[in-house]
């Protein structure tokens, strides 16, 4: 699995797992989804990302904020998960899957930790990131900066 973590002026986009799902409903994760066959993690983030959000990926990086094994309790095993930061996109990233998401939300270092998480590894490295984007007393970046 792969997931990606869009920040845009201090906030990272999250997905609400539709109610519905199986694996963790009503749960807060990034936006992401299953490597297919012959994908490598990045062709299947920028698949998974039009799919889901209707955004063109025009930058990823380099590596893997994460990697983690998460538990699968539709499966009954546990799946690989590699979290990146996205770091370009075009287009409005809208719910293109409401069957998958109940809904997107733009949120703030603050916000995270007020969550439930379908991988708490994820708020984890948010966290992380966040600060180290935006350390205590300086203001965060305008939305130039993903385009």
């Amino acid at each position: 699995m792969v997931a990606g973590a869009l920040i845009d002026a201090g906030r990272v986009l999250l997905t609400r797992r539709s109610s519905t799902r199986a694996a963790y409903p009503g749960r807060w994760a990034l936006p992401g989804g299953h490597v297919e066959d012959g994908e490598s993690e990045v062709q299947a983030l920028q698949r998974e990302l039009s799919e889901e959000l209707g955004v063109t990926v025009t930058g990823i990086g380099h590596r893997p904020l994460a990697r983690s094994d998460v538990p699968s309790p539709s499966r009954g095993d546990e799946l690989h998960l590699s979290t990146w930061r996205v770091l370009g996109w075009l287009g409005t990233p809208v719910n293109l899957r409401p069957d998958e998401h109940d809904s997107l939300a733009w949120c703030t270092r603050g916000e995270l930790d007020d969550l439930a998480w379908a991988h708490p590894e994820q708020h984890e490295v948010l966290r992380a990131l966040l600060d180290q984007l935006h350390p205590a007393g300086r203001a965060p970046w305008g939305s130039e900066e993903r385009r």
